[in-house]
């Protein structure tokens, strides 16, 4: 699979559910309805994420990634969900304490943890504890 060699943006329907999705008896995808909010987004929030009515069920299993192999954004599908959910937070439509949690529930070290009293004493300042924080988080959200 080729690889991006440094971040780039591409051009987001924003609203890609099945309702904007024109389909033929066959199932093919015939086109797209509903462009008026595009944005131009990351790479890993861009078309290879996985939609908002499959992410639902967030389940990123390898037959989406086999299904999308030749194509280079796919590196972003299986943490797309993750990367969604931290968009919607910092743009004040998720919820954060989600985001953090299904951050958290990636990094092993962390899953048995209060994930609570970790953030805050992280947020009382703790340098040990967000070195391996950032360490871990930059684990987490590097495309596969």
């Amino acid at each position: 699979m080729a690889r991006v060699k440094k971040e780039s943006f591409v051009l987001r329907h924003t609203d890609l559910d099945m309702q904007n999705l024109l389909v033929s008896d066959d199932g093919t995808v015939t086109g797209i309805i509903d462009w008026n909010r595009v944005m131009a987004m990351p790479r890993c929030v861009g078309a290879t994420a996985i939609p908002v009515f499959l992410r639902r069920d967030w389940l990123p299993e390898s037959m989406l990634m086999d299904a999308m192999a030749e194509y280079t954004d796919a590196r972003y599908m299986l943490k797309s969900p993750i990367y969604e959910a931290a968009l919607a937070a910092l743009e004040g439509d998720g919820d954060e304490e989600d985001s953090v949690n299904k951050v958290f529930m990636k990094i092993p070290e962390l899953q048995l943890l209060d994930q609570a009293e970790l953030c805050k004493r992280i947020g009382a300042g703790w340098p040990a504890g967000e070195k391996f924080l950032a360490k871990k988080i930059a684990e987490v959200l590097k495309p596969e």
